[in-house]
């Protein structure tokens, strides 16, 4: 699922999107500390706390407060290796798990 830095809307392979308020406006956050200038969107992964059987009925009832999006990759055309160690240095950053609760970083 990839994530647009810009616009915060995580947008399955299908394609369809999902706006999820809490997750877009870290997306969009997380945008602004990268040091790719370049870079518009994140590939990762929507999960919920409770295992993914929860996730559908937490998308369908619109009750998106346990969902978390794992980032695995920077969507750019640098090494993989450079990639994922601009997104290292900004989910490093001091204050990264009470800024971006609802990202984490997937090694």
């Amino acid at each position: 699922m990839l994530g647009c830095l810009q616009e915060g809307t995580l947008i399955s392979r299908k394609p369809t999107e999902f706006p999820i308020p809490t997750i877009a406006h870290q997306l969009m956050d997380l945008r602004a500390v990268l040091s790719e200038p370049g870079a518009s969107h994140v590939d990762g992964e929507l999960c919920h706390a409770h295992g993914r059987f929860c996730l559908h009925s937490a998308l369908r009832d619109a009750n998106l407060t346990d969902c978390q999006y794992h980032v695995f990759d920077l969507v750019h055309g640098s090494p993989f290796s450079n990639r994922h160690n601009i997104l290292q240095q900004a989910f490093s950053e001091p204050n990264a798990a009470d800024r971006w609760p609802h990202l984490s970083l997937v090694p």
